[in-house]
């Protein structure tokens, strides 16, 4: 049962990880916001999301070099091993299957919904139909391949699938206004592939269901994908009280929350958040790349020593 040990410092290690370098994102991030890089730091953002999964700390653990008689790699973490760490593991790897377990089981009940729903959608009026076409056609390659239907199950514009995309408009009537809106948010998302990034975050929420930091990083997710296309929307296309008006106006008619697609609308508070982080980059001006540059580079390295730190503490330790 010795891999119970090794699979229990395998999800704790890169679960640290994860979340040490998700803190040092959250500090460096703040000083990118305030200096109007807002797109940079959702990047950024995307980039920590590989801390999560891959192990780098164990596999620092793993291939450290050991001095036995000459020079080798040695493929095992020599980890105490005692019958109390040995009864833990076990435990852990237990509650940790049962917990990956259900995670699953729900994530593809919510898929199996999601694909019901869209077997039961139907095309949309031939206007909106064009008018969507020809947004495509003007976004370029990325956009001509995203499809647009109704359906009677949301309440809510949505854009959903990761590799064919489809953009989900409910039984309603809205004005050609209203559906630029949503066609460039929705399109938005697709540029920017928040649907794969918000899939890795259920799946890491999933992995890593034990450790709170997870949970809240799934929650940034789905925050700056929003603010980031606002954020593009309000720089190249429209201003930004035309553009969050016209949100809030369709915001009166419905507002019911669902988190398992990327959605135009949300309750009031996370409207209002939105706009007041948009609003914070949308004001800057001559934005400075080298003081993008010099966070950048503080984050890579703060995130990279951060992570040896851990693995050579162990390493001494052991």
């Amino acid at each position: 049962m010795i891999w119970t040990i090794n699979l229990m410092y395998l999800i704790l290690w890169t679960s640290l990880s994860g979340a040490i370098v998700s803190v040092i994102w959250f500090a460096i991030g703040r000083l990118l916001e305030k200096a109007g890089f807002l797109h940079i730091t959702y990047t950024l953002l995307k980039v920590a999301i590989l801390f999560w999964f891959v192990p780098i700390t164990y596999g620092v653990l793993l291939l450290r070099t050991q001095i036995m008689d000459g020079f080798h790699l040695s493929f095992s973490p020599n980890f105490f091993i005692t019958p109390g760490i040995l009864w833990t593991a076990t435990v852990f790897c237990i509650v940790w299957f049962a917990g990956v377990v259900i995670g699953i089981a729900q994530y593809v009940m919510q898929r199996v919904k999601m694909s019901k729903m869209m077997r039961h959608a139907v095309s949309c009026p031939k206007e909106v139909d064009q008018q969507f076409t020809q947004m495509c056609m003007a976004e370029g390659k990325y956009a001509r391949r995203v499809r647009v239907r109704q359906s009677y199950q949301i309440e809510i514009p949505r854009v959903t699938g990761i590799i064919h995309s489809t953009v989900m408009l409910p039984m309603k009537i809205y004005s050609v206004g209203e559906r630029n809106v949503i066609f460039k948010h929705e399109l938005t998302h697709v540029k920017h592939h928040d649907i794969l990034f918000r899939n890795l975050t259920r799946l890491l929420c999933i992995v890593h269901f034990m450790n709170p930091f997870a949970w809240w990083f799934n929650r940034q997710m789905r925050k700056w994908s929003e603010y980031a296309c606002d954020y593009e929307i309000c720089r190249h296309n429209y201003k930004l009280k035309v553009y969050y008006q016209i949100i809030l106006d369709m915001a009166e008619k419905s507002i019911n929350a669902q988190i398992s697609g990327v959605q135009l609308l949300e309750n009031e508070s996370e409207l209002r958040e939105r706009m007041e982080h948009v609003m914070k980059c949308y004001k800057k001006k001559n934005k400075s790349k080298l003081v993008a540059g010099i966070l950048v580079s503080c984050i890579t390295l703060l995130s990279g020593s951060s992570v040896y730190a851990v693995s050579a503490a162990s390493i001494s330790a052991n």
